[in-house]
């Protein structure tokens, strides 16, 4: 029966070899059987003479067995990215629960029995004890978990780890056939993002770590191989067409099977295709201040990494003629807004489902490239070479982040005022929040929206409730998010900024409804119950001014609650009315103080949870998989049906001896003495005068 399958199989390979020029290359044809595999190569490549030889005198037994040869000695610029991962005894402890089948996603471990992995788990669903998460069984599938395996047998040599990684890849080649069409909520293998995941580096580093290993048979190149090339069909046929930062990893992963196998006739229309699609979605996918549109400094720095691989990738093997300098120039305003967003510890802030990635580690290999170099350098470098940028702050226009800063010294303070839209994606109720580090710490801060989980944790998260922001009747702001138009900026926005040599200043409204559920599926129709007007006055190097207007728009009486949350569970009293500081010894510290007629009083919350997340206060989420931790929410309220304000003073204080501000009450207002000279701020109803 052998004899006759291998003759059925050559005869379709060798039918389908002569109708390679009528190929759509753009058609998912469904799973790639050994027939279609051998007619996808390109008899050209002198080094698959032998395959050919072989293949065309009908033995493909030995065919078979010199393209498994060819994968494991042929020579690739690919260079395994984790070979500089510092392997100790804690990657090789995890390399053994790997290899049991033990895996931590997202902040929950799974043990499968017998170490046999099901693809379509979720270690979250039904269970009381976790909320459910869709990304745990996102990340199970983009099998990262694998890494430490190849790791461990980098450093140790050890055979049982890949015989552990060929035994899971065998797993889920058969439990996760090709099917463009499967339900990627339930099996999410073949989702077009979790397809590029593997692609861009993960399945190409595990590939040549361990293709010489003995317990890789011919047989598990093969299939690899063969995944690999739908996986390549299945991207340059499917891929998501949103100017964000998931086409910008599925054209990396696209580019990079098509710049890894040019065994493929194909691969060339892969690397022509991704990089023309990421070309042209540059100027979609970030405004002309150089801001990603989704307005999360997290995938901000995502989509710039994933589109510079693209050229960089090109560029290593050969086919950087492929890329075109105007690609490169293109992505210039995005790289050197991360060098002006920057904060004090050269990472972006959480603003909008983001993390804090280094801006150093986004700009280590774009040195030489843009006409901002001396900048990135004296960056990469920490001033030992090139120029810090002449102007400390800046105001990006279209994505409404107003940048402060005292200079761009590792110990300066900084700020950020969002006077911008949600954004395309990852979108959060926070329009006028504002984030403050104090000498170089990050006091008052934003959560960066905790993980993606269906839980009130989340729903905290992503609301005004959790941003430095306020609340109208205990609602939050429910700006409309139907459509792309009502999340993104259509013209530069007008924040009145001012810059001086004494005071940095900038000022935006928030006009809409306020609302309880944030849901799109659940939201009820919002209530235009007030506008909040907020003016933020920066004096360097220590003082902010916050002036918050409240309006009521329905005549009636609203109450209004101001929050400030802040990084630290300790705050100590202050003298200047009913004031607070965070009370960390030997640390930069941040000062509180309510301004006005009547200052509102202070009340402090630390971790307060309820019956639902519209109760939570005083929360940090933490990077996304860690349990939150309490930190302190200072608020301040007020109740009235006409024009409110509330004028909030913050003071940064140095760590230790260092010279800084002194606070004092003083008539009707207070008193800031500090090195450069003392301020008199007076707050009287509306009016607000200072006095130097």
């Amino acid at each position: 029966m052998r004899t006759c399958w291998w003759s059925i199989v050559w005869c379709g390979a060798l039918a389908a070899c002569t109708d390679r020029g009528g190929r759509d290359s753009a058609v998912a044809r469904g799973p790639v059987d050994e027939a279609a595999l051998f007619a996808a190569l390109d008899p050209s490549l002198a080094e698959l003479s032998a395959v050919f030889a072989a293949f065309e005198s009908g033995d493909l037994d030995v065919a078979r067995g010199a393209l498994a040869e060819h994968l494991r000695t042929r020579a690739s610029p690919w260079t395994p990215a984790s070979t500089d991962v510092t392997v100790d005894d804690a990657v090789v402890a995890e390399a053994e629960r790997v290899a049991r089948g033990e895996v931590e996603l997202v902040g929950v471990a799974h043990g499968f029995p017998a170490g046999d992995v099901d693809w379509t788990f979720n270690a979250t669903r039904d269970r009381d004890d976790v909320p459910f998460n869709r990304q745990w069984g996102n990340h199970l599938n983009r099998t990262r978990f694998w890494r430490p395996l190849a790791d461990a047998y980098r450093w140790t040599g050890e055979e049982r780890y890949a015989s552990a990684w060929v035994e899971q890849l065998r797993d889920f080649l058969t439990d996760n056939p090709f099917d463009p069409t499967a339900d990627t909520k339930r099996r999410p293998a073949w989702k077009t993002l979790i397809t590029a995941s593997r692609m861009k580096d993960t399945w190409p580093d595990l590939l040549h770590t361990f293709r010489a290993s003995p317990s890789v048979t011919d047989d598990d190149l093969i299939v690899l191989l063969r995944s690999f090339l739908e996986h390549g069909r299945h991207l340059r046929a499917n891929h998501d067409d949103g100017l964000d930062n998931h086409l910008a990893v599925e054209m990396r992963g696209l580019h990079t099977v098509g710049c890894l196998f040019p065994e493929f006739v194909e691969s060339a229309d892969w690397r022509r295709h991704a990089i023309e699609t990421a070309a042209r979605s540059v100027p979609g996918m970030f405004y002309p201040d150089g801001a990603s549109k989704e307005l999360s400094p997290g995938y901000h720095h995502l989509s710039v990494a994933e589109l510079w691989t693209v050229a960089e990738t090109a560029r290593a093997f050969g086919h950087g003629d492929e890329v075109s300098g105007a690609f490169v120039d293109a992505l210039a305003p995005a790289v050197e807004a991360m060098i002006h967003l920057m904060t004090p510890e050269r990472t972006l802030p959480s603003l909008n489902d983001s993390g804090t990635p280094s801006v150093i580690g986004a700009l280590g290999d774009k040195l030489g490239r843009f006409p901002f170099d001396d900048e990135a350098r004296w960056v990469v470098t920490e001033g030992a070479e090139g120029g810090a940028p002449e102007t400390t702050s800046c105001y990006f226009d279209w994505a409404g982040w107003a940048v402060m800063r005292s200079g761009w010294e590792r110990d300066a303070t900084y700020a950020v005022f969002d006077v911008g839209p949600l954004g395309t994606d990852h979108v959060h109720q926070d329009k006028l929040n504002l984030v403050v580090w104090a000498y170089g710490r990050e006091l008052l801060f934003d959560n960066g929206g905790g993980s993606y989980e269906e839980s009130d944790w989340r729903e905290y998260g992503a609301d005004t409730h959790s941003h430095n922001a306020v609340l109208v009747d205990g609602l939050g702001q429910r700006r409309v998010r139907k459509t792309k138009a009502d999340r993104e900026s259509t013209s530069p926005i007008d924040a009145d900024w001012q810059v001086t040599p004494d005071e940095i200043s900038a000022t935006a409204a928030y006009v809409g409804g306020w609302g309880d559920d944030p849901r799109e599926e659940l939201r009820p129709e919002s209530a235009e119950l007030a506008t909040h007007r907020r003016t933020v006055r920066y004096f360097p190097p220590d003082v902010f001014l916050v002036i918050d207007d409240l309006a009521s728009a329905d005549g009636r009486s609203h109450h209004y609650e101001l929050r400030w949350n802040l990084r630290t569970e300790n705050v100590a009293p202050h003298d200047a009315y009913d004031a607070v500081a965070t009370a960390d010894q030997d640390q930069p510290n941040l000062l509180i103080v309510p301004v006005g007629d009547h200052p509102p009083a202070v009340t402090l919350v630390k971790g307060r949870t309820g019956a639902s997340w519209r109760e939570f206060a005083g929360w940090d989420l933490g990077k996304r998989g860690e349990p939150a931790r309490e930190t302190i929410t200072v608020c301040h309220e007020l109740r009235g049906d006409g024009h409110q304000r509330f004028a909030t003073l913050l003071v940064a204080l140095p760590a230790g001896d260092r010279p800084g501000a002194r606070v004092t009450a003083v008539d009707g207002g207070v008193r800031v003495d500090r090195p450069g000279g003392a301020m008199h701020i007076r707050v009287t109803g509306t009016d607000v005068t200072i006095e130097r």
